[in-house]
């Protein structure tokens, strides 16, 4: 084989395994927040900072961005609102604005949740309240955290149940 055609050969083989890494992840909202509140939407995501929500004195840089994996049994996208981990003075009010599209297969839409990640499961937000008319269903937490809209029917059977204990 002639030297230029093996030349070719591994110029194209090398050029196969070369990997090009993702682009950086930009925020879909960012904003900070003081004693005073305030909200941040990012993608369908809304959560509000009523006043008192952040210690007096100090600010609270928050970030949402699209999650890069999350457990089984949400539906549509899932964010993650940064510092997550991040323990509040005052619950805050997550609000999940979704369509129509993403709920057309489910059974039972007054079962849905906003749900937050603890380890590797969903626990509803307290305070729930669906207003399925306009696609909303909003919960409340004092820690910011993962979140996404959850259908329990997609949870995973844990012990003869949903791994949110329904």
């Amino acid at each position: 084989m002639p030297r230029f055609v093996l030349s070719w050969l591994a110029l194209a083989a090398a050029s196969a395994c070369i990997i090009i890494p993702p682009p950086e992840s930009k925020h879909l909202a960012e904003a900070t927040f003081d004693f005073a509140g305030g909200s941040i939407t990012g993608g369908a995501l809304t959560v509000a900072f009523p006043e008192g929500a952040v210690d007096l004195g100090t600010t609270l840089r928050v970030t949402i961005d699209l999650a890069p994996r999350a457990p089984d049994g949400y539906l549509q996208d899932v964010y993650v609102v940064s510092p997550a981990g991040t323990t509040l003075s005052v619950p805050v009010y997550v609000t999940y604005q979704f369509d129509e599209a993403a709920v057309a297969g489910v059974v039972d839409r007054d079962a849905l949740y906003v749900g937050a990640v603890a380890g590797s499961s969903w626990q509803p937000l307290d305070e729930q309240r669906q207003d399925l008319a306009r696609f909303k269903i909003q919960g409340s937490t004092a820690r910011l955290s993962v979140f996404g809209l959850i259908d329990p029917a997609r949870l995973p059977q844990v012990d003869g149940g949903t791994q949110d204990g329904a």
